[in-house]
C-alpha cells in the first residue's frame, strides 16, 4: 500500500531517524524469533521497507517503537510461514519448526554458541513458543512491558494478552535452570533484553544495505505512482469499464437480465417440490426445506442454528485436547431448498475461544482452574455473528465466567470482545443489528424467603449498535436504558422494542410477576402484554412480517410419543377483550426453535424427515 499524507522526503526522515535508535530493536526481535545470532537474509531489511510503506497508518499504534516492533514481528511471521507452508492467520504450536529451520541454515550459528549473549542464551525458549504466543511475548518485551501498550499495539483484549503471557512464562520455567528460575521475572527480563538491544553490534552491511534499499524502495514508490496519475483517473476507468461490460451483457442477453433477477425464489419453490409438504396451518411463508438425510447434523447440533432472510448458519463447538477451543460456523443457503441439508455448505467462519485466565490466591500463587465449556449460544444479525460462552470450573466449584465474541460474516475476523466475572449474571440479546446486555451482580444473601424475594441487584440495560468490520471495534459506546424494573428474563429483540418473559427474582404468594410478559421501548417506555405462564414449559417472542409480536409454546404431543405440538397467538397489551384461542401447527414436529424473528422445525412426512425454515406474517 503506497503510504498517503506524507510527501517522499518527509517519509524517508522520518524513517531515518527511527533506524537509528531502533535498528537493535528489530534485530533483537528476528534474534529471539528464530533463535539464530544471525537472523535470516532479508527480515531487517524488509521490516523497514515495510514501515515506510504503513507510515501513515503509524498513529494507530501507541508509539513509534510499537509500530517498528509490530512490523518486525509481522516480517518474521510471514518469514516463518512461508518456510513452513502454511498460510492460516493462526497456527498451532510448532516447537520443533524453527529449529528445524536453523538447522538447515548452516551459516548462522545457533544460539547455543560460546559467543552468544548470555540473555539470548536465556531467552532461546522463545523460539520454542507457538507463533501466536511470540507475537504477544516479544511486543510485551520490546515496547513498553506494560499489558495495555502490547494488546493496543496487537489489537487484541487484554485478558488474550495476560493469558498469553503466562502460558509463555509457565514455559519459560519449564526451559531454565534453577538459579535462572528463581531470578527471572518479566521486569528482570525486559531489563536485561532492552540493554542489550540498545547496544547490539548490527553487522555494518546490514545497516548499510537497509538504506540503500529504503532509498531505492522508495523511489521506486514514486516513480509508479506517477506514472499511475492521480487515483481518481484509475477509479474512473474501472467504473467505466465495469459499465461498459454491464451493457454489453445487457445488449447481447436483451430481457433476460430481469428475469434471471427473479431466479433464485423460482428456483428454491421448484426444488422444494422435491420433499413432502411442510405441516399446515403455520401463521406465515415458509422459506426453505432441507432434507435430513444420515449424515446431517442431529436435533441437538441444530440447537446453535441461527437463520438469516437468506441462509441458515450452523456452529459447532470443537473442545478436542489436541487443538484450541474454537466455534467453527458453516453457512447453507436458501437457494439449496429442497435438497439436502449438508449439500451446499460454505465455510463462513470461525471463532478461536480464549479460557478464562487462573486466577491467583492472596499470596500471589496461581491457583489451577481447568475451565470447560458450559454452555453457549449463537446468534446472526446482519454482518455478525455473535457468540456468548459460559465456563465453569472443571472443579465442580460454582465458579462460571461468561464472554462475548463477535465474527464478522464480511471478512472472517473473530474477537473476544467483553467478559462478565463470577461476581456477575448477565442476559444478553442479539437481533436488528443490535447487541443488549444487562448484568446483575449477585448478592450473598441468606437463604429462604428472604433470598427469593431479593433477587439480583440489577444493572442498567447496555444497547450497542454494531457498527463497521473490525469486531474489537464494533460495539461502540453503549446507550443505556434504566431497568428499575428488575432483571430481564430470556430477553428477545423485536424491532421496535425488547421483549422479555418476566423479571427473575421477583414473584409474590398470590401473583407471579414471572407469568407477566414485558415491552421495553428503545426510549425505556414498559409495557405489560398478554402471555402464556412461565410454567416449565419452553417459549419464545417472535415478530411477524406485518409487525404483529406472537408468542410460540411447545408442549409434549400426547399422540405421538417423543413429538412436540408448537402453539401461535398474537402477544398483545393486558387488558384487552374478545383474545382468539391459540393456534397450532396442523400436526406434530420432532423439534422446534427461534432464531431472531424467524422459526425451524423438524418435521417426518412420507418417511423423509426434513428442516423447515419458516417466518411468521
Amino acid at each position: 500500500m503506497y503510504t498517503r499524507g506524507y510527501n517522499r522526503e518527509r517519509r524517508l526522515r522520518t524513517v531515518e531517524a527511527w533506524m537509528e535508535p531502533l535498528f537493535g530493536t528489530v534485530y533483537t526481535a528476528a534474534q529471539l524469533w528464530f533463535g539464530m545470532d544471525e537472523p535470516p537474509t532479508g527480515i531487517v531489511v524488509n521490516t523497514w521497507l515495510r514501515v515506510y510503506e504503513t507510515l501513515s497508518r503509524v498513529r494507530y499504534f501507541p508509539t513509534p517503537c510499537a509500530a517498528v516492533v509490530h512490523a518486525v514481528l509481522r516480517e518474521c511471521l510471514g518469514y516463518a510461514r512461508r518456510v513452513s507452508g502454511t498460510v492460516a492467520e493462526t497456527t498451532e504450536p510448532s516447537p520443533d519448526a524453527m529449529a528445524v529451520h536453523a538447522e538447515k541454515r548452516t551459516d548462522a550459528p545457533s544460539l547455543d554458541a560460546v559467543e552468544t549473549p548470555e540473555i539470548l542464551q536465556r531467552l532461546f525458549w522463545i523460539s520454542r513458543l507457538s507463533d501466536d504466543d511470540k507475537l504477544v511475548v516479544l511486543t510485551f518485551l520490546l515496547v513498553d512491558g506494560a499489558v495495555s501498550t502490547t494488546a493496543r499495539t496487537l489489537r487484541r483484549p487484554r485478558k488474550y494478552v495476560e493469558h498469553r503471557l503466562q502460558a509463555a512464562f509457565l514455559t519459560a520455567m519449564t526451559h531454565e535452570s534453577g538459579a535462572d528460575r528463581e531470578a527471572d521475572t518479566w521486569d528482570s527480563i525486559r531489563s536485561a533484553l532492552i540493554e542489550y538491544a540498545t547496544t547490539v553490534e548490527v553487522p555494518e552491511a546490514k545497516v548499510t544495505e537497509a538504506r540503500q534499499r529504503l532509498l531505492a524502495h522508495a523511489a521506486r514508490l514514486d516513480a509508479e505512482q506517477r506514472q499511475r496519475g492521480p487515483r481518481w483517473v484509475t477509479y474512473g476507468m474501472a467504473a467505466a469499464s465495469v459499465l461498459a461490460l454491464a451493457a454489453i451483457a445487457y445488449g447481447v442477453s436483451g430481457r433476460s437480465l430481469t428475469v434471471s433477477a427473479a431466479a433464485p425464489s423460482a428456483l428454491t419453490a421448484s426444488k422444494a417440490n422435491n420433499l413432502p409438504p411442510p405441516v399446515g396451518n403455520f401463521p406465515g411463508v415458509v422459506l426453505a426445506q432441507f432434507r435430513l438425510a444420515g449424515d446431517a447434523p442431529s436435533t441437538t447440533e441444530l440447537q446453535h442454528l441461527a437463520v438469516t432472510s437468506s441462509a441458515l448458519y450452523i456452529p459447532t463447538l470443537s473442545t478436542t485436547s489436541t487443538s484450541w477451543p474454537s466455534i467453527t460456523v458453516e453457512k447453507i443457503p436458501f437457494t439449496g431448498s429442497g435438497e439436502s441439508l449438508t449439500a451446499h455448505p460454505t465455510p463462513a467462519g470461525k471463532m478461536d475461544l480464549l479460557p478464562p485466565s487462573d486466577s491467583a490466591d492472596s499470596n500471589g500463587n496461581t491457583k489451577h482452574i481447568g475451565w470447560v465449556v458450559k454452555r453457549w449460544d449463537f446468534r446472526v444479525t446482519g454482518r455478525w455473528a455473535v457468540a456468548v460462552v459460559e465456563w465453569s470450573a472443571a472443579d465442580e466449584s460454582s465458579t462460571t465466567i461468561s464472554q462475548l465474541y463477535l465474527l464478522s460474516l464480511t471478512t472472517g475476523k473473530s474477537s473476544l470482545v467483553k467478559t462478565f466475572d463470577g461476581g456477575e449474571q448477565s442476559v444478553i440479546a442479539v437481533g436488528d443489528g443490535k447487541v443488549v446486555v444487562q448484568t446483575a451482580v449477585v448478592s450473598g444473601g441468606t437463604t429462604g424467603s428472604a433470598a427469593k424475594s431479593s433477587g439480583p441487584v440489577s444493572l442498567p440495560i447496555d444497547v450497542y449498535t454494531l457498527r463497521g468490520d473490525v469486531p474489537l471495534q464494533a460495539l461502540g459506546e453503549a446507550k443505556q436504558l434504566a431497568a428499575p424494573f428488575g432483571f430481564m428474563k430470556n430477553p428477545v429483540i423485536t424491532g421496535d422494542r425488547l421483549i422479555f418473559q418476566g423479571v427473575a427474582g421477583q414473584v409474590s404468594a398470590d401473583v407471579g410477576v414471572d407469568e407477566t410478559w414485558y415491552g421495553l421501548s428503545w426510549d425505556g417506555q414498559l409495557s405489560r402484554l398478554d402471555g402464556p405462564p412461565m410454567d416449565g414449559r419452553p417459549h419464545w417472542a417472535v415478530q411477524g412480517t406485518s409487525g404483529q409480536p406472537w408468542w410460540v409454546e411447545t408442549t409434549p404431543d400426547d399422540t405421538d410419543s417423543g413429538s412436540i405440538q408448537v402453539l401461535f397467538h398474537a402477544l398483545a397489551d393486558t387488558g384487552g377483550v374478545n383474545q382468539t384461542p391459540a393456534q397450532s401447527l396442523a400436526g406434530p414436529v420432532q423439534w422446534f426453535t427461534v432464531s431472531d424473528q424467524y422459526t425451524a422445525w423438524v418435521q417426518q412426512t412420507d418417511n423423509v424427515k426434513q428442516l423447515v425454515i419458516g417466518e411468521p406474517s
